[in-house]
């Protein structure tokens, strides 16, 4: 008998939890005019990938090779909220263009000087982050440009 009142215990908790969860989005959103609209309900969850390139050489203004990376597998849309870059120069190397593309064709170049953290949310930003992305550099001279990257995009996945 002391088995059964345990089990119906546990099967009233279950109904129990799965009401509220039914009813905790009812409250999440507010009607704004005709529309019903919802501040945070849209995302799902932010998270962010990334890949190490390694070292890429472009001489005389021209090209690297093409360092690819993918993103995880997720479900929903997603949409890039910014792309940062944490840049290493080879020791002697002149200036040079380090260029991201997402797998829609959308790219971002930036300037690279020095070695430091450059952000990227021009182009990018609000693109989808699922897919293949790409990662090179450019020749800002007319020497020997040499570079390692590390590329992390953050984005959101909506609902």
């Amino acid at each position: 008998m002391k088995r059964f009142k345990n089990v119906g215990k546990k099967v009233l908790c279950g109904i129990v939890l799965l009401t509220s969860l039914m009813v905790i989005p009812s409250f999440a959103s507010q009607r704004v005019g005709n529309q019903l609209a919802s501040s945070a309900a849209s995302i799902n969850y932010s998270d962010s990938f990334r890949g190490r390139t390694p070292k890429l050489i472009a001489m005389n203004g021209s090209q690297s090779s093409v360092f690819k990376m993918r993103s995880p597998y997720f479900l929903g849309k997603s949409k890039v909220k910014k792309v940062e870059a944490h840049v290493s120069l080879e020791r002697g190397s002149s200036p040079l263009y380090l260029i991201v593309e997402n797998d829609s064709g959308y790219r971002e170049r930036v300037l690279v000087k020095k070695n430091g953290y450059y952000t990227l949310t021009g182009t990018l930003a609000g693109t989808e982050a699922r897919g293949e992305w790409k990662v090179y550099i450019e020749g800002a001279g007319y020497s020997t440009s040499q570079a390692t990257s590390t590329i992390t995009v953050y984005y959101d996945v909506l609902n």
